[in-house]
């Protein structure tokens, strides 16, 4: 269902910019999808358990949402640097100090089209803030990476 309510949202953004919800798509080496039309513009989707979400724009970009929930220090470990991970750690709220760090890191793994195949820890959302848009919806966090034009 999540995936049919992305493609729902891709249509209604392309009728919106563009006036027709037609388009063609082509996909990457780690399957990450791509207009073949309309050529100008780049997207991306992304779901959870309560939303899905999807970004159009006319440079190349990644986003993901996820649900504010527990997890194990084990976790933190596998996918933080050591600066991110200790940020969590004093934080009043960590599960939410963690999702903040997750969804930029998988946003900038999409946006690079590599996806979960990159090692989350050599993503350091510290030294690239700039290339985010962070923004809490609800009890979800949903972040937008692109690249850094300075």
């Amino acid at each position: 269902m999540a995936t049919v309510i992305g493609e729902l949202l891709l249509r209604y953004g392309l009728i919106e910019w563009t006036g027709s919800g037609h388009f063609e798509l082509t996909y990457g080496k780690w399957d990450k999808p791509s207009f073949l039309y309309p050529r100008h513009l780049y997207f991306n989707i992304s779901h959870c358990k309560e939303a899905s979400i999807c970004v159009i724009s006319d440079e190349e970009v990644g986003i993901d949402i996820e649900v504010i929930r527990d997890v194990k220090s084990s976790v933190i470990q596998k996918v933080c640097t050591s600066e991110e991970a200790e940020r969590i750690y004093k934080s009043e709220r960590p599960e939410e100090e963690f999702i903040k760090y997750w969804v930029m890191k998988e946003s900038y793994a999409k946006l690079l089209g590599v996806g979960l195949s990159r090692d989350f820890r050599t993503i350091d959302t510290i030294k690239l803030k700039k290339n985010f848009l962070l923004s809490r919806v609800k009890n979800m966090y949903m972040s937008v990476a692109r690249h850094n034009r300075e």
